[in-house]
Parts: structure tokens; sequence; C-alpha cells
């Protein structure tokens, strides 16, 4: 039972397909397995870390954790990026204001998957820069996210069976081919890259 939840990476937004990453690890699953895969997706675009992390109370959803044997999510890059696909908000102040934000409901949001399933493996889809073929000297996307990356591991390394899938690395190079035409979100080449590494990470392939 594949449970998945989070933003519009893992709803699946950009993917002219309609799968996203998700839908393709499951199809994945479903043929390198030989077994039959119950999928739930709840992610909904434009979630926060604070959303999801309210989410997480519902006993609707604290039941699907429970009957999940992998549960795969992406969240914070609403939290870094804001709603939209704009450079205007990446200034220091609301970046630190939203890191201290993103620690607290991370942490909780760890916490509430294993209060609910404390044995399946939780797999974090990381974040990537989406703006790393603008030219802008003063540009700090970089660092953010990669502050926002390691707030994940640094979060996770102490839980059993919780791993941080890297993804950031996929979208440094190819200019706007991984990219759809809003600039931000995966194309159907940009998600098939991070269900390959999440595969990758589930031990299924070995690229």
């Amino acid at each position: 039972h594949l449970v998945a939840f989070g933003d519009s990476l893992t709803r699946g937004l950009g993917d002219l397909s309609g799968k996203g990453y998700i839908g393709r690890v499951k199809d994945a699953l479903q043929t390198q397995t030989k077994k039959p895969v119950v999928f739930t997706n709840i992610a909904v675009s434009g979630q926060t870390s604070a959303q999801l992390d309210d989410l997480l109370n519902e006993s609707e959803v604290q039941g699907l954790i429970k009957q999940a044997t992998l549960i795969v999510f992406t969240i914070g890059g609403n939290d870094l990026f804001g709603s939209t696909n704009q450079l205007d908000n990446l200034s220091p102040s609301t970046i630190d204001a939203a890191g201290q934000s993103y620690k607290t409901h991370l942490t909780s949001i760890v916490a509430k998957i294993r209060a609910a399933n404390g044995t399946c493996p939780v797999y974090l889809v990381a974040i990537y820069n989406p703006f790393y073929t603008v030219l802008d000297p003063q540009l700090q996307a970089d660092k953010y996210v990669n502050q926002f990356n390691q707030t994940m591991l640094a979060l996770t390394g102490q839980t059993a069976q919780f791993y941080v899938v890297p993804v950031y690395d996929l979208f440094q190079r190819g200019g706007d081919k991984f990219l759809s035409s809003d600039h931000f979100h995966p194309s159907d080449a940009g998600y098939q890259r991070i269900a390959d590494r999440v595969l990758q990470d589930l031990d299924l392939i070995n690229n």
C-alpha cells in the first residue's frame, strides 16, 4: 500500500501525462515486484508544511498512514518559494522566518507519521532549485534550497526507516528541458528523473 502526500510535486503538476513522479513510481513497483499496489495520493498543490501538519491530524489520514507499507511525500517547496514561481520573496528575513516555521512543522510531521506507523519506510523527496538557469548575480536560491534540504536531513536522520531523497542535482543541467512550461514545476522528463531517483533509493534500479 503506497501512500503519497504533500504538495504539487506529488500531485504531478506540470506533467502532461498526469502521473508525476509518484505515478511512475507506482507503475514501476507494480511491474518490478509483480504484486498488486494499492495507491493513495492525497497531495494538494500549494500545500505548506503547516497545512500538511494540520492534515495529519485528520482521522482518515491517520488511517491511511497506519495501512501504508510505503510512504513517499514532498513538502517544503511552498514554504521556501511561496505559492508562486517568483523570486521576489527570496530575502534573508523571509527565508529565515520560513525556515524556522518549516523546522517546527517538519518535526511535528515526522513525529505524527511515526506515531501512526512505526515501521513503514518513509521517503521525503528533497527540494531542487527551479531558478538554476536564471542569470541573476543577487539570486540566493541555491543557498536557500540547500538550507532547507539540510533541515530535512537533520530532522529525519535520527528516525528509523525515514529517508531523504536528493534531487537537487537532477535539475542543475539541461536548462528548461526538465521543467514544464511554467519554468518551475518539472516536465514529464523531470518527473521521470525524480521517479528514477526514488526507485534507485528503493533499490529497484541501479542507475
